[in-house]
């Protein structure tokens, strides 16, 4: 798909979007995450996406409001080169490695991480770059 919005700009509520199991692919040009809404990549799934991000629209979003990516043995493969993965992702909003670790594979495209990005994880050492 050109974009996959998870979760509602203009209301409340949980959304959630889970990736599991070898052989499983979410394919997007850009992936935006909205009030509440989580992203779960897990037993081999794999995200392959331009971008992903919190789509902050400050006006409409419920300042109170949390976005979280889990990964847990999954893979988020880029597919392009971007200035501002996981842009707008801050202390409220939460990226965690669980004991299967993840991979963000670039397959060398030039990426940069958001620069306020906070990683959760007690399993740090199963995070890796590629």
């Amino acid at each position: 798909t050109n974009g996959l919005y998870i979760g509602s700009v203009f209301s409340q509520g949980q959304s959630e979007v889970t990736v599991t199991g070898a052989g499983s692919i979410l394919s997007s040009n850009q992936i935006a995450l909205y009030n509440d809404s989580i992203l779960t990549i897990n037993d081999g799934g794999q995200v392959s996406t331009n971008n992903i991000y919190y789509d902050n629209f400050s006006f409409i979003n419920d300042p109170s409001s949390t976005s979280t990516i889990n990964f847990d043995n999954g893979t988020l493969r880029l597919t392009g080169s971007s200035s501002f993965i996981f842009n707008d992702f801050t202390a409220s909003n939460t990226i965690n490695l669980e004991a299967g670790g993840g991979t963000i594979d670039t397959i060398g495209n030039n990426v940069s991480v958001f620069n306020n990005v906070v990683f959760v994880s007690n399993f740090l050492a199963g995070y890796s770059l590629s």
